[in-house]
């Protein structure tokens, strides 16, 4: 007997996202249990960011992430985990950045409406399927 086994389809990350991703480029230092790196934000939400680098973590490592929003006065360190990666073997696209995206780890009160402002200006550049 042949064992067939199904491909899984591609992961359509747009119909996973909890919150729509919006563009932002900052640059952000990254401190991790052993490393100390910077990288380039890609886009926010209100439950993450991506940033570009090819400094990749494996998924589930927790990082400091000194980040400065529009209209913050300084920059504040949140706390994030690595929940999924995109590597430069990764055929996916050529047009994708390399990196990781990150989840914000107990954001403060400050921080989230720093993003809410910032969202609040800018267009979406995914939407959830809820929405549509």
């Amino acid at each position: 007997m042949v064992d067939k086994k199904k491909t899984p389809p591609p992961v359509n990350w747009e119909e996973r996202r909890r919150h729509p991703r919006y563009k932002f480029e900052v640059e952000v230092n990254i401190h991790s249990e052993h490393m100390f790196f910077t990288g380039l934000t890609n886009d926010i939400s209100e439950g993450g960011l991506f940033i570009r680098t090819y400094n990749i973590m494996p998924v589930g490592s927790e990082l400091d992430i000194k980040l400065k929003l529009p209209g913050m006065k300084e920059a504040e360190i949140v706390q994030g985990t690595v929940r999924w990666v995109r590597k430069p073997d990764d055929t996916i696209s050529a047009d994708l950045p390399i990196g990781m995206g990150v989840q914000i780890q107990n954001p403060s009160e400050k921080l989230l409406r720093a993003i809410e402002r910032y969202i609040k200006r800018h267009e979406t550049m995914f939407y959830d399927v809820d929405d549509l």
